[in-house]
């Protein structure tokens, strides 16, 4: 019996020290976590060129005008910033990739706030809110969602009212 208790307590000659166990397995995580990281914004960035690409036709179908060419720009515009976030996204803080967020939500602020400049209407810049265009954002939010730690979701959320803050203040 105590031999059989004793050989259960051996390690096994061919099996690793703990400590090699323990850096095998955060190797392990560390590559699962940039895998998922990853996978997280290539989808992000998908969706967001086939809301790009959706969003492009409807403006040329719904109101067919030289001056919806801004508009599309700055789609193009998005696009460019999504790349660049894939670009350098990584596990961890990456300030770059907080920087395009940042980008992404002030690039929104200033199409739904600022009117077309080619715009054939003279509105007052007031009837910008009119529309409801806020719930734009929530595009944006349900993207970071997607690829991003919790930290980063609030963060854009307070970004999101600080902006839109900015831009009544403008308006104002």
């Amino acid at each position: 019996m105590t031999m059989l208790v004793e050989r259960f307590n051996l390690p096994a000659a061919h099996s690793p020290a703990p400590s090699e166990r323990d850096a095998e397995t955060v190797q392990f995580a560390q590559a699962a976590l940039t895998s998922a990281k990853r996978e997280g914004l290539q989808l992000a960035v998908r969706a967001r060129y086939v809301a790009l690409v959706v969003i492009g036709c409807l403006i040329m179908v719904i109101n067919p005008a030289w001056e919806q060419l801004y508009y599309v720009a700055l789609l193009g515009l998005f696009a460019l910033i999504g790349w660049a976030q894939v670009r350098v996204g990584r596990v961890g803080l990456s300030r770059p990739e907080l920087a395009l967020l940042f980008c992404d939500l002030a690039l929104l602020t200033c199409l739904i706030v600022v009117p077309n400049p080619f715009g054939a209407s003279h509105w007052p810049v007031a009837m910008q809110y009119h529309s409801g265009n806020f719930i734009y954002f929530f595009v944006l939010l349900a993207g970071a969602t997607l690829a991003y730690t919790w930290r980063t979701v609030i963060a854009v959320g307070i970004w999101t009212a600080a902006l839109w803050i900015v831009g009544i203040a403008w308006v104002w």
